[in-house]
């Protein structure tokens, strides 16, 4: 099959087990054993996690490394979708951490409405991130550096 969304070709394949034992196995990616085992150049599987994958299945940890998460659970389908030509637009509204909070409130708005529910793992990973929200100073939090200029 093709990259062009209508199923995985054998280099996506590869890439999806690749994302698997790596979030199996706990470990970094590393990315030139991806690339190698892939087919893919260390440069395409870099472009694929920044522009298709990162913050779904991918993400960086504290060290900037690349870590696996979701891709055990992800179907070959999904993951066709994501690779898709198509799925760089939806990526697009998540390039800022405003754009990315709006979507996620108009999700839990829409799913509160369907009366729909969060497993545990979601739960947490929402408190994960209410977490990280409490630990960075907001705005009235910052102290004031006094002017250099007066007036």
């Amino acid at each position: 099959m093709s990259d062009d969304g209508e199923g995985l070709s054998d280099r996506q394949l590869s890439l999806l087990d690749g994302l698997r034992e790596a979030e199996r196995t706990g470990h970094p990616i590393d990315l030139r054993s991806l690339a190698r085992r892939s087919g893919y150049t260390e440069s395409s599987v870099r472009t694929y996690f920044t522009k298709r994958l990162e913050g779904v299945l991918v993400f960086r940890d504290e060290d900037g490394q690349w870590r696996a998460r979701g891709a055990l659970r992800c179907s070959e389908e999904e993951f066709a979708r994501r690779m898709s030509q198509k799925a760089g637009a939806a990526n697009d509204v998540l390039r800022t951490e405003e754009a990315w909070r709006a979507v996620v409130r108009k999700l839990l708005y829409e799913g509160q409405r369907r009366h729909y529910h969060l497993s545990r793992e979601e739960l947490e990973l929402v408190e994960e991130l209410t977490e990280r929200d409490r630990e960075r100073p907001r705005t009235d939090e910052v102290p004031i550096q006094p002017t250099l200029f007066k007036g």
